[in-house]
């Protein structure tokens, strides 16, 4: 859509009175920038304005980021220096606060044009630093592509030609990539690189190049600058019938547009070519008429002024700066208080969880103790009990069995007998048990399984009774109880 058009839609929509505040500065902000574009750099000027009264009090502080470092622009084109700065500077401040780098690197680069604009090209260098650095880290080529080429100029106007010629070689670069074959602005650059090294039809060739181009896309200040700078690169050569056309050419279109800056080096020229001509009236006419538009008490005062405000700037950042340093090293503070707190806490926990592990392990242990105290008890009173069982059981077995009176009626001749060689032969209570029952026909085996005892235990019994009774064998103690018992008999009747 053409321009015109494009402003009639922008005119529709302000007329319409259904837009908000927000929508009212950036339709405002919009036809700025139009405007701007065909040239009304004071319409462009009262747009923002415009644009920033309605954007201020909004919440999209982006687009009101965006309506100053517009306004500045506008204000630049203008030679408003002193004003342009101002108001990048102010979208420069938001930009940091709100950490968008994008519009930050733009107001960065403004500020730079600013100084380019009042000649402080070393103040200028070091913005434009800024401003490429921020737009390599975005990994904006077209940002990239803007510094290198202002930071040519810059070190153009200070003769550092091998600096400009590094940055004007990384400009073409870009610019092929990003331009293509429309690279009108960047030959004009090197149309001035040549002319400050004196080399002139070069200059001349590379701006009448770039006017070419720029005529196409009607970028009328370019245009007006590239005629007046071809003038100039005649006049060096004396050769001024061909140098007044060019120079005539470019005041005109300076005067349409109101590019103040271009109106200045037109009659600056025109001084020089009549001067250098020999008519000294006209020179001085036209020094006149250029003294007009420049006073170089506005430019000292203006940049006196910027230099104050850069100054009021630098201040309120580190007066900010230490501001937010105090509030960090508050944090700080309360968070090593809080840590502290916390470490004084975790050792008392872990303390007291220590102390606790150290509790229940010692009574774990005392409980083991007890257990083991308990067990060994037992176990003594088992032994004891056992040893006490052993000793009875010797003692039974060693103690003399004693002639016992007959319960409940009269022992057999049989049992008598026995009775008898148990206490003559001083049996003791097992053996008489184990003769009771060799009596009876038990077998080793058959005793040991009646009395509980092992058959060794038997057969060491059996032994001692055979070496008591004088006897050899089983046999013969039952022989020996039958011979005993008619003995007994007749004893008996006797009695």
């Amino acid at each position: 859509m053409p321009t015109p058009e494009r402003e009639k839609y922008t005119d529709s929509l302000l007329h319409s009175q259904r837009l908000t505040p927000l929508q009212m500065g950036i339709v405002y902000n919009y036809k700025g920038v139009l405007a701007r574009g065909a040239n009304r750099f004071s319409d462009a000027v009262q747009y923002h304005k415009h644009a920033i009264l309605y954007l201020e009090y909004t919440s999209d502080t982006l687009e009101y980021i965006s309506a100053l470092n517009n306004l500045a622009v506008a204000l630049r084109k203008l030679n408003m220096e002193n004003e342009s700065f101002e108001y990048y500077m102010k979208a420069k401040t938001l930009a940091e606060k709100v950490h968008h780098p994008k519009s930050q690197a733009i107001a960065l680069h403004g500020i730079a044009n600013v100084f380019i604009d009042l000649g402080d090209y070393r103040r200028a260098i070091k913005y434009l630093h800024q401003s490429y650095a921020i737009e390599v880290k975005r990994g904006n080529i077209k940002g990239i592509e803007y510094n290198y080429a202002n930071l040519a100029e810059a070190y153009i106007m200070l003769h550092q030609f091998d600096s400009a010629q590094y940055y004007l070689e990384r400009m073409m670069e870009l610019a092929h990539k990003l331009y293509g074959k429309s690279l009108g602005i960047e030959l004009s650059l090197f149309g001035k690189y040549y002319f400050e090294r004196q080399e002139y039809p070069k200059a001349r060739y590379y701006y009448l190049q770039s006017l070419e181009d720029v005529t196409k896309h009607n970028y009328k200040r370019y245009i007006a600058n590239g005629n007046i700078m071809v003038g100039r690169t005649y006049i060096q050569e004396n050769r001024y019938r061909k140098a007044r056309p060019y120079i005539l050419t470019g005041l005109q279109i300076a005067r349409d547009i109101g590019s103040r800056e271009n109106i200045i080096m037109a009659y600056d020229a025109l001084k020089d070519l009549y001067s250098r001509s020999g008519d000294y009236r006209k020179a001085l006419n036209y020094l006149t008429i250029k003294e007009r538009y420049k006073d170089s008490m506005i430019n000292l005062r203006s940049l006196q002024s910027i230099n104050s405000l850069e100054v009021l700037h630098k201040v309120k950042e580190k007066d900010s700066r230490i501001h937010q340093l105090y509030k960090e090293k508050l944090r700080a503070q309360k968070k090593s208080k809080w840590n502290r707190r916390v470490a004084i806490w975790t050792a008392v926990i872990s303390l007291f969880i220590i102390l606790l592990l150290w509790h229940m392990f010692a009574l774990r242990r005392r409980n083991q103790e007890l257990e083991l105290e308990r067990l060994n008890r037992e176990i003594q009173q088992y032994v004891l009990q056992l040893e006490q069982l052993r000793q009875n059981e010797k003692d039974l077995d060693d103690k003399p069995v004693e002639e016992e009176k007959e319960k409940g009626g009269f022992l057999t001749d049989e049992e008598y007998v026995v009775s008898k060689l148990v206490k003559e032969n001083q049996l003791t209570r097992r053996q008489a048990e184990i003769l009771e029952l060799i009596l009876k026909g038990y077998s080793n085996k058959d005793i040991s399984r009646e009395l509980h005892i092992s058959n060794n235990t038997v057969k060491t019994h059996i032994h001692h009774l055979y070496e008591k009774l004088n006897v050899k064998n089983r046999m013969e103690i039952l022989q020996r109880i039958r011979e005993k018992a008619p003995e007994v008999q007749r004893n008996d009747e006797k009695d």
